[in-house]
């Protein structure tokens, strides 16, 4: 995409690492925006799915927390990205911040073989920890929890301490 105005031409894209030199866009003698080149994350979801498919995951709004409780061989199944399996005897409660449009598909475990394919990785999560997917978002897990991940890429999914 182009856009054209009193600033000159800027070209913007969805894809990330698409800017390749500094930016700087002055908006009047107080302000100036500055677009920089990004970083390349090597673990991030864009680099293991077309970009096609990336841009339809992209939010294009404000995201909305979406809350799912898994209870035990339950299985919820994110836009055939990820495979979450509550592989515990207990439920789980998920909320997840990813583009709202995502089609979130839960069912019971034995029914499905879908995205089991994919690198499996087993996660015990503390009550003080969510789960990120580099490049796409995160899911808040407010109590501990132990389940199995299916991703495309092992890579792409980590813990990090919660942020809210």
């Amino acid at each position: 995409l182009k856009l054209k105005g009193k600033y000159g031409i800027i070209t913007t894209s969805p894809v990330p690492n698409t800017t390749t030199e500094l930016i700087n866009i002055k908006l009047d003698d107080k302000l100036t925006l500055i677009d920089t080149p990004g970083f390349i994350n090597e673990n991030s979801i864009p680099n293991f799915i077309s970009i096609k498919e990336y841009k339809s995951i992209l939010p294009k709004k404000e995201i909305k927390p979406k809350i799912y409780h898994l209870r035990p061989n339950f299985t919820i199944i994110i836009n055939n990205i990820i495979r979450i399996d509550n592989t515990s005897d207990k439920i789980i409660n998920l909320i997840f911040y990813l583009k709202n449009e995502l089609n979130y598909k839960k069912i019971k475990i034995t029914t499905s073989d879908e995205l089991r394919i994919y690198e499996k990785s087993n996660m015990i999560i503390n009550d003080n920890e969510d789960i990120v997917i580099e490049g796409l978002g995160f899911i808040k897990v407010p109590n501990n929890a132990e389940f199995t991940v299916y991703v495309i890429d092992k890579r792409v999914i980590s813990k990090r301490n919660k942020m809210i």
